[in-house]
């Protein structure tokens, strides 16, 4: 697989980098939005849309909240709150899958509607090791 992008969550906020040449095509931190720690940064392909947690309650962006980011227009498309704090998150264009302590829950991409959760228990292991 060919990676084109790579997006990076640090105490500042996050970034997003061309590879091919390394290039800064992303940035939004402390001087765009105050306390802007971020944990998860997950990108959709090389969209502009990514999925975002944060590191703690301070924060912008919580480690118990999943924010859908447009990058071309720097704004929330939408947030998704959950009991526990993010461990994990995948998108494809079909479906986001997020990851907390107990539950797998898994969402539609495109409207953002809840599908179902499993137990986090059953794979919880298989997905961090990939």
């Amino acid at each position: 697989m060919f990676i084109r992008c790579l997006s990076v969550g640090t105490n500042l906020g996050f970034k997003i980098f061309g590879v091919s040449p390394l290039d800064l095509l992303y940035s939004c931190g402390i001087h765009k939005i105050e306390n802007c720690a971020v944990g998860i940064v997950e990108m959709l392909y090389t969209n502009n849309i990514l999925a975002i947690t944060g590191i703690n309650e301070s924060s912008t962006f919580s480690p118990k909240r999943l924010t859908i980011w447009n990058t071309t227009s720097s704004i929330s498309l939408c947030e998704i709150s959950f009991n526990s704090p993010i461990i994990f998150v995948r998108m494809n264009k079909l479906r986001i899958v997020v990851v907390n302590v107990d539950k797998i829950h898994i969402y539609d991409t495109s409207t953002i509607k809840f599908i179902g959760s499993i137990p986090a228990s059953l794979c919880i292991l298989g997905i961090i090791n990939k």
